[in-house]
């Protein structure tokens, strides 16, 4: 915008997307025991979880999990996939007894309660990969791939960064959540957000005229 426009970057303020951090949280005990019973899964099963809609980057994503890595991984051990979101319709048919779908829901926090790790094997899209933070802030150990990362790098350091080819490692070495990770993802929290939208109005509308005019043109 800034290019286009002839505007110098510093009049922009930019506010990420993020989550909700009224209703998303690290689970208790109880509600991981809840949810685990609920999709059935066992204490000993690692279960990775994916997150997507139904879009190309997410639907890559799922093949290279679905087909790829984890075959090998359950047939070695107690391994399953919980896929969610509008990206199982292509996965329908699909019978294997590791993989457990789930189609779009409007309550995300049972997944994220059942899952032992979040993953973002992404390769390619567009915009922030908003499953980044709201893994994090449920309490997950994250692997993603670099470009993942897209949106939130100041995260990386909370993450394990794997390569496609490299993901099942990432999976088998059972990573646990970074000490850090809970704080640094505050940021992205909705009410952290809005208060930060929220001051930047509030600097625009004391500069307003009198009375409730617009700007002059060229303002903020």
């Amino acid at each position: 915008l800034a290019s286009l426009y002839g505007i110098a970057p510093e009049r922009f303020q930019v506010i990420e997307n993020g989550y909700d951090d009224a209703r998303l949280h690290p689970p208790q005990e109880t509600e991981r025991r809840r949810a685990r019973a609920r999709f059935g899964f066992r204490d000993e099963e690692q279960v990775g979880l994916f997150v997507g809609s139904d879009v190309p980057h997410n639907r890559e994503a799922a093949r290279l999990l679905v087909e790829r890595v984890y075959p090998p991984l359950a047939a070695g051990g107690a391994q399953r996939l919980l896929l969610v979101g509008g990206v199982t319709r292509g996965f329908e048919g699909r019978r294997e007894p590791w993989l457990t779908r789930v189609p779009p829901t409007p309550d995300l926090l049972p997944c994220l309660h059942a899952a032992d790790l979040g993953l973002n094997p992404v390769t390619t899209g567009g915009g922030s990969n908003v499953k980044l933070p709201t893994y994090l802030a449920a309490g997950l150990p994250v692997v993603s791939t670099r470009f993942g990362l897209r949106g939130y790098p100041d995260l990386a350091p909370y993450v394990v960064t794997a390569e496609p080819a490299q993901v099942a490692l990432a999976i088998q070495a059972r990573p646990r959540p970074h000490p850090g990770a809970g704080a640094a993802v505050t940021r992205y929290a909705w009410s952290a957000l809005g208060r930060r939208l929220g001051e930047c109005f509030e600097r625009l509308l004391g500069r307003a005229p009198a009375g409730g005019a617009r700007p002059a043109e060229g303002g903020p």
